[in-house]
């Protein structure tokens, strides 16, 4: 039983990491993407053929995987549990999730956009014109 709650944290920060990564993804590159109940990925630039930029995580899938690992990780291992021990420790490992799956994604973000020379979004130089990208 010990071990069921000891992954619990790890796997509520998949299932939220999952859920928040495809609008992250669409808020960092404005590539279209959005979240699952409205539209998913299916918006995205990297599948429009007359698009001159794509998607960074979508043609660089490793690099929007990490922040999922990572958070994955942190949450299953208790990074910061031992900061607050008399608080609850699914919250302090979900939130210690949370917390690596925001500064990796925007690390990734910030890499995967540099990479790509991708001008779209706040991860590639502020660029938001939805027209410009077709």
């Amino acid at each position: 039983m010990r071990i069921v709650l000891k992954g619990a944290p790890a796997v509520a920060m998949l299932a939220i990491s999952l859920i928040v990564l495809t609008p992250l993804c669409g808020l960092l590159f404005a590539c279209g993407c959005a979240w699952p109940w409205s539209g998913f990925f299916f918006g995205c630039n990297y599948f429009d053929p007359a698009s001159a930029h794509r998607c960074p995580w979508c043609t660089l899938p490793l690099a929007g995987g990490l922040p999922v690992i990572f958070a994955v990780f942190a949450s299953w291992t208790g990074v910061f549990a031992s900061i607050w021990p008399k608080r609850p420790d699914f919250l302090i490992r979900t939130g210690a999730g949370i917390l690596v799956f925001l500064c990796v994604a925007l690390l990734s973000g910030w890499l995967a956009a540099h990479h790509r020379h991708y001008p779209f979004g706040p991860a590639g130089g502020g660029k938001t014109a939805a027209g410009a990208l077709r």
